[in-house]
């Protein structure tokens, strides 16, 4: 079992919880191995493997949106080998303002993770339902 010092403290890593991104995140290429902190609490965190100081704090879009809709482009199915969709695990990146009316989720770019394989894409989706900036808190 590997372990990695992160600003929450010592992590301890199971091989079977680390998340690869074969393409790493848009913007940061280099990072492709993760794992989930807190996956049971409201607000996670998708903390980097190879850089520690790399870390997004996430959430699951529907507990934002109720009747959120993933679009999954069928080639990034394949891609992730997705077999079955009711089998993935779905995150949004939380931008945590100074205030927070001005906290932010980016609904257009959820994570996707195929949980059996742990491969996972930040997807880019198409459309206007959703923005990168909707507000979690109401003004």
């Amino acid at each position: 079992m590997q372990s990695i010092t992160t600003r929450w403290g010592e992590v301890e890593i199971k091989p079977e919880n680390i998340v690869n991104f074969p393409q790493g995140l848009p913007a940061f290429t280099h990072a492709r191995q993760f794992i989930i902190l807190q996956p049971e609490n409201p607000v996670s965190v998708l903390q980097c493997i190879e850089d520690t100081s790399l870390s997004f704090p996430v959430i699951n879009p529907y507990t934002v949106v109720a009747d959120y809709q993933l679009d999954v482009p069928e080639e990034d199915l394949v891609e992730l080998e997705v077999a079955d969709v009711n089998k993935v695990l779905v995150y949004v990146l939380l931008v945590i303002a100074h205030t927070a009316e001005n906290t932010t989720v980016n609904l257009l770019a959820p994570v996707v993770i195929n949980a059996e394989k742990m491969l996972a894409k930040q997807i880019i989706m198409t459309g206007d339902l959703y923005r990168t900036e909707y507000r979690l808190f109401a003004r």
